[in-house]
């Protein structure tokens, strides 16, 4: 099995010559940059004013290298309205997880820091040119939209003293009270703030959909990987999901237990370190509140921890 890559870690990679190209971190290409580190990415990304598209990909993946030339070229397309970023999730598996990407290839567009939209797998080209094409015009619509509404609310030009002096008394107590009588009171919602909750909506939806489809993904693999191994791959990805949701019955229910148990007993190097340092973890997060609480003991009982236990006993 692959060693996973925790968070912040970094990696040391000796690729033997011919094997593997390296990158810089900017492309020979005009806005195409390949990310080396998170900072990297929190600017070009997460800072980014202008719409990116990030492209999860894998050296491994034959789909991810047919994807970047035809990626690459509409980004030269539209010179300069929109970037591409490149992130290896074998590289950063870290911000994989981040962005609940399970496989690759994964293309998600940015606007200023916030997920828009997202296509998976390979794609033609013309499906391509229409994707990022819809997603930089609907960028233009927003900006437009926004500048009317700026010069739409711009105050009127200054009247003089005698035009605006009927206008500028102060209400009489009377007139206050009467204002704040519910009939008075206004309760509109605005079309910006219906959309707001429209898309908001959206994402959540979609977000939890993507969780759902992620731990069915896991579950189909598990269950694979134990009964018909001859259809059975490995993948990376479903790998660290596994690895990082173990524990957690909500991604596995007792069911699925003995055979995440059973794939795990498998494990090596340092995915094996990182499947025991989290046991371990769990196991020391909850003694310690026991000794710092006496009345927590049935934290003893709870799944997590039992399966923490568990875990260890046949890993060491």
């Amino acid at each position: 099995m692959f060693s996973a890559v925790s968070r912040g870690a970094q990696v040391t990679r000796i690729v033997g010559q011919g094997r593997r190209l390296l990158h810089t971190s900017t492309s020979r290409l005009s806005n195409i940059y390949k990310i080396q580190t998170i900072e990297e990415f929190t600017e070009k990304v997460s800072n980014s004013k202008t719409p990116v598209i990030v492209d999860f990909f894998a050296t491994w993946c034959g789909p991810c290298k047919m994807l970047t030339p035809r990626i690459e070229s509409i980004i030269q397309e539209n010179e300069g309205k929109i970037s591409l970023v490149k992130v290896d999730v074998d590289e950063h598996s870290d911000l994989a997880l981040d962005h609940e990407v399970s496989s690759v290839p994964v293309l998600v567009a940015f606007n200023k820091g916030k997920e828009e939209n997202r296509i998976i797998g390979l794609q033609d080209t013309d499906k391509l040119r229409k994707w990022v094409g819809d997603f930089v015009k609907k960028k233009a619509e927003k900006d437009r939209g926004k500048k009317e509404e700026r010069e739409k609310n711009l105050p009127d030009e200054p009247q003089s003293d005698e035009e605006g002096a009927s206008e500028t008394r102060e209400p009489t107590e009377e007139e206050i009270q009467e204002s704040k009588k519910p009939e008075n009171q206004l309760n509109v919602e605005t079309v910006r703030g219906k959309k707001r909750k429209f898309t908001q909506k959206n994402a959540e939806q979609s977000k939890e959909k993507l969780k759902n489809l992620e731990k069915e993904s896991a579950v189909t693999y598990l269950k694979r990987w134990k009964n018909e191994k001859n259809r059975w791959k490995f993948e990376k990805l479903k790998q660290i999901f596994i690895q990082n949701n173990a524990l957690n019955e909500d991604k596995f229910d007792e069911e699925m237990w003995p055979i995440v148990l059973e794939y795990l007993e498998k494990s090596k190097g340092a995915s094996r370190k990182f499947v025991i340092d989290t046991a371990e973890k769990v196991i020391q997060e909850v003694d310690q509140a026991i000794e710092e609480d006496s009345q927590k003991t049935a934290l003893l009982k709870g799944s997590r921890y039992l399966r923490a236990r568990e875990l260890l006993q046949i890993l060491h």
